[in-house]
């Protein structure tokens, strides 16, 4: 009996532990799809035309097409939807060796068909944003809007 007792209390410490993880990859899966950065901000907000704005396709856990430096590199998502506001780490992981491996910590909100990603850059510290704002002019902090692209 209490052999049977500890295995089905392993069993329920296995499914407890599985829940977040399908949390995880139910969230990533409503961020699947091609975005269009239509904002940017930082101490002032700039609008980009919707005709012009460059386009980030999400697949799997991966943002590919980010406009870095003339380039167009990959970044690795790992989310953490439990978290008030929505926590998002986004990691450089193409092969460029002055970029790859770089961090930011971030927030993220989708509110239908947009999404809008707050972060700080690397160089201005590892602090998470609390919310979606950029505070001015030298805060560090930076906001993109995306909306879903629609064929």
């Amino acid at each position: 009996m209490r052999l049977q007792l500890v295995g089905l209390f392993a069993a329920l410490l296995s499914m407890a532990a599985d829940a977040p993880k399908e949390d995880v990859e139910k969230e990533l899966g409503k961020l699947q799809g091609k975005w269009r950065l239509v904002g940017l901000e930082e101490s002032k907000k700039e609008e980009i035309d919707f005709d012009k704005a460059p386009i980030l396709p999400i697949k799997d856990d991966r943002l590919k097409d980010v406009p870095y430096e003339g380039k167009k590199l990959e970044m690795l998502i790992e989310l953490d939807p439990s978290q008030k506001p929505k926590a998002i780490n986004l990691t450089y992981i193409s092969p460029d060796g002055k970029s790859k491996g770089d961090s930011f910590l971030a927030i993220y909100a989708l509110e239908g068909d947009t999404l809008r990603i707050c972060f700080t850059p690397k160089e201005k510290g590892a602090k998470r944003p609390k919310e979606f704002a950029t505070k001015g002019e030298g805060a560090g902090l930076f906001m993109w809007t995306l909306k879903r692209d629609k064929p």
